[in-house]
């Protein structure tokens, strides 16, 4: 009996589809234009801008994890709850990166999961509004405006004016300023 109920209860475990994770990456190239300027508007997740010198070109890596989606039900959640662009606009280029979290799975946890890489021309001047998660910003001339939700932050190597207008929680780390560094916390 007791080999029969084992038989069973490994049978009906391997009848239950497995927990599904799938990762897509996106990524986004925008030729750098006249105005050295990018605004970065993002929601929840690791964030992290680098200056590369020789480049006219931003570029930008999104890394997507669904914790339990398989790649069609990944591929609806992106068409349906993302919004990932870079265009160039007048006053500069701008990337927004944001799922919109709504409905249950939201609050179970099972929202999908986004990290950017973002490569910028190291003369740029970068002005960045980060919902949650960390945020490391390196080897950047121009100035850098930042408005951080929640996470840790940390700037390194700037040569232009820093202003950090709202870190809201989480640790603020900066090193290596060349310019002014003005903190409203």
């Amino acid at each position: 009996m007791r080999r029969v109920m084992a038989v069973a209860a490994a049978s009906l475990l391997a009848a239950l589809p497995a927990a599904a994770e799938h990762t897509e990456v996106i990524e986004l190239e925008l030729k750098a234009g006249a105005v050295e300027h990018l605004q970065i508007d993002t929601g929840a997740g690791p964030l992290e801008i680098t200056g590369v010198p020789d480049t006219d070109r931003i570029r930008v890596r999104a890394e997507i994890r669904f914790p339990d989606a398989d790649a069609d039900e990944a591929a609806e959640i992106l068409a349906e709850r993302l919004r990932l662009t870079l265009e160039q606009g007048i006053a500069g280029a701008e990337l927004v990166a944001e799922f919109n979290q709504t409905g249950w799975r939201a609050f179970l946890g099972e929202s999908p999961t986004m990290s950017l890489d973002v490569r910028v021309p190291e003369r740029y001047s970068l002005e960045v509004e980060d919902g949650s998660g960390s945020l490391a910003i390196r080897d950047v001339r121009g100035d850098i405006d930042v408005d951080d939700g929640s996470g840790g932050v940390t700037i390194n190597g700037v040569e232009g004016d820093l202003t950090v207008l709202d870190a809201g929680s989480g640790s603020l780390r900066y090193d290596n300023i060349g310019g002014k560094v003005e903190v409203r916390d």
